[in-house]
This record gives C-alpha cells, sequence and structure tokens, in this order.
C-alpha cells in the first residue's frame, strides 16, 4: 500500500511562488556544495569534542518493488512540477550520507532541517553559518528533488528516533487544485524505520540501539559525468579534502567513503601544497616554541628583526607562522580579534586557488574575490578566534563563500559599529595581498601604515594604531624597514611629525643609485589612489603644504604628488612630512633611469 505525500495547498487568492534558494548554489559545483553542507551541520553537532566526527558516505542499490510503497506516491506531483521520473528496471540508487558523534536532530533543528524557509537557531559561539537555507542542496543532488532523512537523538535517558521523507519541488496544480513546492510523506511510525533498517538497509543505524547523528539518503543521485558514468564518490573524496582538509587535519572530522579511510593519519599523503602546509604547522608551528618565539612573537613584541625573518624566510621558500591581531569595534568597546596567518613560496603550478580563509571549521572559499590566485605565493588563515570569528559568521552570504561588507542585518547593525565592519572585513581578505606585495621583485606601492597595523611595536607610545586614527609616537627613528623590492634603500615613519624618511641601505650606499621618484596619495574608498589624487589635497611644489628636508642629494622637480631627486653622496636621507594625520597615506617608489 502506498504512503500518501502530503503537499499543502494553497488557498483561495493566496499568491503562490517558488522557493528562491536554489540561487544560492547554482555557482557551486553540486558535490562539493553537498559535501559542505552535511559536513558543516555534523561539525557543528558534535557530541563529544575530543573525538572526530565520524562521517560514513556509501552508495546503495534497493530493489525498487520494497522501496516504491514510499516513493509511489510523489509521482503525480513529479508529473505536474514537469519533473520526469527516472527509468527503473530493478534496482533503485541511494547515496547515503550519515554522520556519527553528533547528537542528531530533535526540535527546533529538526523541523528547521526539512523546512528550507526556516533559519536556524544558532548562537554566536557555535562554529557555523546563521542561514538555514543551506539544505536545499539535499533536494538538488536527487533527480526528482528529494531525500530521507533518519535522526537518532537522545531525550533525557533514552534514545528516540525519526524518520522523515522530504521533497522540494514547485508550485504545481493536480485537477485544478494548486499545490505549494513543499511536500513530505505522512505518518511514518516505528513499522517504517524498522523497514528501512531490516527490508531495506538503507541506514546503518538502528532505532533505539545505535548512536545518535543523522542520515541522509538521496534516491536517484544525479550522475556527476556528461556521459552518465557516475564518479560521485570518487568526486565526493575530492570535495572532502577540498573543503575540509583542515578540520580532517586536526582530528576533528574523519570521513570513510565506502570503507576507504580519509582521516587525520593518512591525509598527509595525499599531494598537496596545502595539506603540506598545514600539515608542518600543525606538527610543528604549534608545538615548537622556537618557531612560535621567532615567528609569531607569541612571548615578545614584533620587532625589525622579526619582519626581516619572516620576509627571508618566504624568500627561501620556508614556511611562515604568524598570529595577527585586529581590532573588533563593537557598540560599547573595542575586542581584540585574532587570526592565524600561514604562508609559503612554491615554485610548481597547478591549482592556483593559492589563498584559504578558515573560519572554525569552514572554509569560506570565495573570501579573498579578486586576490586569491597567485602563481608563488600559497596563504592559509585560520580564524577560531572568538571576537573575530562571532562578527565574521553574522557577515557570510548564504552559501557561506564569502563575507558582505553591507547590508548588514539588524543584529549586526546592533551589535557593531557600522563605519568600522567594511574595514575589518578588508584587513582579513586583503592581508595575504599586502603581505605578498612587500617581497615581490617588482615595484609596488607600499601603504605607510601598513607595519603599525599588522605589527605594533609595543616599545612605542601609541603602538599598534595607525597614523591616521591619531596615534602619534616619539619620533624613534630606529623603526626602519628596508624596502624589498628596492634593496637599495631604507624606509622609516615618522609618527610624530606625520612623515616618513628615505635613506640607503648598505647595498645602496655600495651601489650608489642615481635618481628615485617618490609618489603619494591619500587612499581612496573606491579605485587606485593615484589616479584620483586631488591636488587640493597636497602639493610638493608648495612648501606650506609638506616639508621636504633633503641631504646629500639634489632636487631635480617637485610638481603635485611627485618628487624627483638626483642621489649624490651616501649620506642621502629624504624626509616628507606635515601630511593629514586622519588620512590613509599611500606611497610608490621607484629607481628612474
Amino acid at each position: 500500500m502506498n504512503k500518501e505525500w502530503k503537499f499543502y495547498r494553497y488557498r483561495d487568492g493566496q499568491k503562490q511562488r517558488d522557493s528562491s534558494s536554489a540561487k544560492h548554489f547554482k555557482e557551486q559545483e553540486l558535490t562539493r556544495a553537498l559535501v559542505r553542507e552535511f559536513a558543516q551541520n555534523s561539525l557543528d553537532a558534535c557530541k563529544d569534542e575530543k573525538q572526530p566526527v565520524e562521517i560514513c558516505v556509501s552508495r546503495k542499490e534497493i530493489l525498487y518493488r520494497k522501496i516504491k510503497p514510499y516513493i509511489a506516491g510523489l509521482k503525480p506531483h513529479l508529473n505536474a512540477c514537469k519533473f520526469p521520473f527516472p527509468q527503473v528496471d530493478k534496482n533503485m540508487a541511494f547515496l547515503v550520507l550519515e554522520d556519527f558523534n553528533t547528537t542528531g536532530l530533535e526540535g527546533e533543528k529538526l523541523n528547521s532541517f526539512y523546512n528550507e524557509d526556516n533559519i536556524t537557531n544558532k548562537t554566536s559561539s557555535q562554529l557555523g553559518g546563521s542561514h538555514g537555507i543551506g539544505k536545499i542542496i539535499f533536494y538538488e543532488a536527487s533527480e526528482i528533488k528529494s531525500f530521507f532523512g533518519f535522526s537518532i537523538f537522545a531525550d533525557k535517558d533514552t534514545l528516540k528516533s525519526h524518520l522523515r521523507g522530504t521533497a522540494d519541488l514547485k508550485s504545481h496544480k493536480i485537477e485544478e487544485r494548486a499545490y505549494m513546492e513543499d511536500g513530505a510523506l505522512k505518518e511514518l511510525d516505528d513499522n517504517d524505520i524498522n523497514f528501512f533498517k531490516d527490508e531495506l538497509a538503507l541506514f546503518s543505524r538502528c532505532n533505539g540501539n545505535d548512536q545518535s547523528g543523522l542520515s541522509v539518503a538521496i534516491p536517484f543521485p544525479k550522475v556527476s559525468k556528461d556521459d552518465g558514468k557516475d564518479d560521485r564518490l570518487e568526486e565526493i573524496k575530492e570535495a572532502f579534502l577540498k573543503e575540509f582538509y583542515y578540520p580532517i587535519s586536526e582530528n576533528k572530522l574523519a570521513i570513510s567513503i565506502e570503507g576507504e579511510k580519509l582521516n587525520a593519519g593518512n591525509i598527509i599523503d595525499c599531494d598537496d601544497d596545502k595539506i603540506d602546509l598545514l600539515m608542518e604547522y600543525i606538527t610543528k608551528g604549534k608545538k615548537d616554541k622556537e618557531i612560535q618565539e621567532k615567528i609569531t612573537g607569541s612571548n615578545e613584541e614584533f620587532t625589525l628583526k622579526h619582519k626581516e625573518k619572516i620576509i627571508e624566510k618566504i624568500k627561501d621558500g620556508k614556511p611562515v607562522f604568524i598570529n595577527f591581531s585586529i581590532d573588533i569595534h563593537c557598540r560599547d568597546k573595542i575586542e581584540d580579534g585574532q587570526l592565524t596567518l600561514l604562508m609559503r613560496k612554491i615554485e610548481k603550478g597547478g591549482d592556483k586557488k593559492r589563498f584559504d580563509f578558515w573560519r572554525g571549521n569552514l572554509l569560506i572559499n570565495k573570501a579573498a574575490k579578486r586576490n586569491s590566485t597567485s602563481d608563488k605565493y600559497l596563504v592559509i588563515i585560520i580564524i577560531n578566534d572568538e571576537h573575530l570569528h562571532g562578527l565574521l559568521r553574522k557577515l557570510e552570504d548564504p552559501g557561506h563563500t564569502t563575507w558582505v561588507d553591507k547590508n548588514f542585518d539588524d543584529e549586526v547593525k546592533k551589535q557593531y559599529k557600522r563605519s568600522k565592519i567594511a574595514t575589518t572585513v578588508h584587513s582579513v581578505t586583503q592581508l595575504p595581498h599586502k603581505i605578498i606585495n612587500l617581497i615581490k621583485n617588482q615595484d609596488i606601492t607600499l601603504d605607510s601604515n601598513f607595519f603599525s597595523d599588522y605589527f605594533p611595536d609595543k616599545r612605542r607610545k601609541g603602538a599598534g594604531k595607525s597614523p591616521q586614527k591619531g596615534a602619534r609616537g616619539d619620533g624613534d627613528q630606529s623603526d626602519v624597514n628596508p624596502i624589498h623590492s628596492h634593496p637599495n634603500l631604507l624606509y622609516s615613519e615618522d609618527h610624530e611629525n606625520s612623515g616618513f624618511s628615505l635613506s640607503l641601505s648598505e647595498q645602496g650606499k655600495q651601489e650608489n643609485p642615481k635618481t628615485i621618484s617618490i609618489t603619494a596619495a591619500y587612499g581612496t574608498n573606491k579605485g587606485n589612489a593615484f589616479n584620483n589624487y586631488d591636488p587640493r589635497d597636497f602639493d610638493f611644489s608648495n612648501r606650506n603644504q609638506i616639508k621636504i628636508d633633503l641631504k646629500g642629494g639634489q632636487q631635480l622637480s617637485a610638481k603635485e604628488n611627485k618628487i624627483i631627486c638626483a642621489v649624490k653622496d651616501k649620506n642621502f636621507k629624504i624626509s616628507l612630512s606635515k601630511f593629514d594625520p586622519n588620512r590613509e597615506l599611500k606611497i610608490e617608489i621607484k629607481e628612474e633611469e
């Protein structure tokens, strides 16, 4: 006897609509989106954090005559939506995903999981997104837009179970009756659960006696190749490696695909630059106190010596592990946000997506946007800090692929200073690009506030505050930094006088460059700062605006925002000061022919 599928009917005059949730996943590859959603939910529901969450993936073949009573009632609705029911000879295929060491689904979580229009109720302390529409991918993975879910959960001292079949089609009519897109099997009970366990053997967990957790069975899974060949399991393995290599490496997640293990013990054998860099950090960078002291500055302030070592290690192809502090501007206070940057220079080509951002256990794979590719530099950003993690979680798009810096919801507006959110997001996402620009062997644009923003020197008054924020130092010129794309020059900031200086390095004193040019401009919200230069900001030809002190050289020209000078002797030094302390200054230095 066929089970009835219940679809709610539209009332007379009620506007018909279809779900728009699928649009968030059209640009994502199906298998990776499916893996992301299931594993993310499983990691969020971890039961014992001392043990890894286990996910088992398998492909099952079920006799169609046995499963038919649970499927046949869906056919009229599929036909009305013009979704063809696949041809079945004898067996019907299922893709089954199950998690263990998780709490399972109950109450509001259960209702939210099956109703894609509900928003999940997660607290800021939980690792995971705040949107509840990701589960639409389970429907999209099925040719008949449906799946079966089986959950075991604890209710006081006993385990209870829940079985549900659910579908997400589109608005349709049957015999002039208008139905909504969401449907579900009616009145499933313990007899149905036992049938799925004993007769179908679809799920590995059983009623009342097995571990808590969630099982999802997707009927007629979409094949992954245009030629009809189903390589879904191989793609799922690859997706786990690309989307969850961090929690797998940290032993927070263990995968089994048709019995093949994928965990912290064997992931190191994978030929992947990112995994190699991360495993080196996990096995050495986090535990070796010597490395932490020299690289991250965790036990002392960042100094010029630290900066030079970081850049030299990157140039030599060695890994660098750096801890950064970023201010999180809440409504009533400023919190100290933390992130860890792992970086290495590589030579071989291959996958050019080199910047990965991890918020907790979730890879935000479009966070870097246009700066996400680099042929020679590999960067991994890890964000587990409570304050920075909490803010970025609230700024994610529904697909958990990027962080938005505008059009915030009411919760964000209430908790954080809106004017500072975009700055925080850009500080995180542009960090790899800034460091790479510092070490590239080509002309670069220097941000005069870069080091004071990201490498605070606590010995100096107002450490960690950029000049445009109003912090001023004591004029200590010992904070001198070599310009690595111009090894002949040394650059230093003058916080006290709102300016900077250039002098010759030891190499420069030997090679004695003949002519250099300096171009400056204030940063703008959009576009290139130099293209947007406005003479009303400052003009180097007007000595009443910008003070220029030159020793050991000769000024050849000074016009608008560019000055050219000749180097005459080894004591060459040029200092420019009296810039606006409340604006971000961009500087470009070149050696001229």
